[in-house]
């Protein structure tokens, strides 16, 4: 899966390092950067919220967005 569409309602999505993403409608994500070696989230449109995990490689959890990156 490199991305997701929530077209109606809301979405919650739990990701393989354990974190979730709760997606509204509207929202597109691209996880296209999200692996082992980094956690980074592109918020195309929509609103998210995320509760991340901590990984014990203390790796940073990065979402882009159109206005900035949020670390």
């Amino acid at each position: 899966c490199t991305g997701l569409r929530v077209t109606r309602g809301q979405a919650r999505v739990r990701l393989n390092d354990g974190s979730d993403v709760c997606l509204r409608a509207g929202a597109v994500l691209d996880l296209t950067g999200f692996g082992c070696a980094m956690r980074r989230l592109r918020l195309v449109a929509g609103r998210m919220v995320a509760v991340v995990a901590q990984t014990a490689q203390r790796l940073p959890f990065l979402v882009e967005t159109g206005w900035g990156t949020v670390r």
